[in-house]
């Protein structure tokens, strides 16, 4: 599995008004790909998803979400569930950007402002409301 670490951070004054864009910006800081990060959020928010689901709700073209699929898997950010028909689910949050956090303090790099956002992407906090959300 191929980690990636950040060494560069963005500042954010306020995590309450950031939308998805905003974060996948800040994904692609951490050295994901715009594809990756788009991939990564439709799946952290929504749960376990097939191929062309992940690609109508990501609005990613179906090609470019297997090869995005294979680097979030090497990556250690989703996983496959077995099954008929496959399915993709995002690692935790929480569980990932934890560590990365954690990694960032040990070797004095600055944290990214999105690993606050993403720890507590799953929980509800700070979550960007979706369109039609009020």
């Amino acid at each position: 599995m191929r980690k990636f670490y950040f060494s560069k951070a963005k500042k954010v004054k306020s995590y309450s008004n950031l939308k998805d864009k905003d974060i996948s910006l800040m994904l692609q800081t951490m050295g994901l790909t715009k594809y990756e990060s788009k991939l990564y959020l439709t799946l952290a928010r929504m749960g376990p998803m097939k191929t062309g689901e992940i690609a109508l709700a990501a609005h990613v073209p179906k090609r470019d979400v297997y090869r995005a699929i294979k680097e979030l898997e090497m990556k250690g950010l989703l996983t496959e569930i077995l099954g008929a028909p496959e399915k993709y689910v995002a690692s935790s949050p929480a569980d990932v950007f934890a560590t990365e956090a954690k990694h960032c303090r040990e070797n004095d790099l600055p944290v990214p402002d999105v690993v606050p956002v993403l720890v507590n992407f799953s929980s509800g906090e700070n979550r960007p409301a979706r369109k039609g959300d009020r």
